[in-house]
């Protein structure tokens, strides 16, 4: 019905955004891409359509032009703190560490309890081995879910250094 829909009307969008994400589910990433990439470029105001792309590039390894695509998605998305921390991770995975610290610490200050914001922040800063930055967030995450003895044990391991 999508394809029906888009041959009715190749501008309509909506159709090709689905499409998309029903041939990423079904792997056809290829196809998806094509799709998405139509869409950017001609409306490049969907905003759900850069972040897909975003994600679908991060999933083919292809980091550098998924955090254009995230950066972009979080500029039309000022309050998806979920794209935000993609494009956090994003900027991880590429050494982008400053930036990978704004865009997780976005995503927090968006949606302050969630864990895997939370917990992204705790690795950020373990890796750098800031551990005194580290320690606030893992203290948040204990007192969310104190019978978690994997976070106690890392703070533990925080207070030994």
């Amino acid at each position: 019905h999508y394809k029906d829909a888009i041959r009715i009307d190749k501008d309509f969008y909506p159709a090709k955004v689905n499409l998309a994400s029903l041939f990423n589910r079904s792997g056809d990433n290829q196809s998806a891409e094509i799709l998405l990439r139509d869409v950017t470029e001609n409306h490049p105001e969907v905003d759900e359509a850069w972040y897909m792309m975003a994600l679908l590039l991060a999933e083919e390894g292809k980091l550098e032009e998924a955090i254009h695509y995230a950066e972009k998605a979080t500029e039309l998305m000022p309050t998806n703190d979920r794209a935000y921390y993609n494009l956090g991770l994003l900027y991880n995975q590429t050494g982008e560490l400053i930036n990978a610290e704004k865009a997780l610490g976005e995503a927090l200050s968006l949606s302050p309890e969630n864990p895997d914001y939370l917990y992204a922040l705790v690795y950020h800063y373990m890796q750098l081995e800031q551990y005194n930055l580290a320690k606030p967030f893992l203290l948040k995450l204990i007192e969310l879910f104190p019978e978690n003895q994997d976070f106690r044990q890392m703070l533990s391991g925080i207070e030994n250094k």
